[in-house]
């Protein structure tokens, strides 16, 4: 925590410290799934930029990075970008940097809107749903208390996750 309030409010405040501190604001301030999405997206900025300063970061850095999320399709990549720009621009508006070196800079990718095409049918649903009433029976009769194995790749089995570390 003290590299987090090191350089606070300066153009070298680093990024680990900046997604750290918008984090706990999400997770003090929102009730919805918000917290949990970003800790996921923040968690791989982090990785590649969480030792740079917030001055040091470049469209074409964000750019490449987001290509670089093979497994993401466009409204995750339109997430990500709203997610981590904001906590950018929270920080600029709360006082931990000076300038928002991405403001206006980035495209932003258009989310995939799903209409009545992407419905299921009736009957279909009543399947599944049906499926997942018997798996879910089976499953509170053989309960454990170990977390699932998506849940430990993410980082969620702590109760507010890790740290972002620089």
């Amino acid at each position: 925590m003290v590299a987090q309030d090191d350089k606070i409010g300066t153009n070298d405040y680093l990024v680990s410290a900046l997604l750290n501190q918008y984090r706990v604001h999400l997770k003090t301030t929102r009730k919805s799934g918000a917290p949990g999405v970003f800790e996921v997206m923040a968690r791989r900025f982090a990785v590649t930029f969480g030792k740079k300063n917030v001055c040091e970061l470049k469209p074409y850095d964000f750019d490449k990075w987001l290509n670089e999320q093979e497994t993401w399709n466009a409204t995750t990549k339109a997430h990500a970008i709203a997610l981590i720009l904001g906590a950018i621009t929270w920080a600029k508006r709360k006082g931990f940097i000076v300038n928002d070196p991405l403001s206006r800079k980035i495209e932003r990718h258009q989310p995939i809107l799903r209409g009545r095409d992407a419905r299921l049918q009736e009957g279909l649903m009543d399947l599944l749903i049906g499926e997942c009433f018997e798996k879910a029976t089976y499953n509170r009769q053989n309960r454990t208390d170990t977390p699932g194995g998506h849940l430990k790749s993410s980082g969620f089995t702590e109760k507010f996750g890790k740290l972002f570390s620089a």
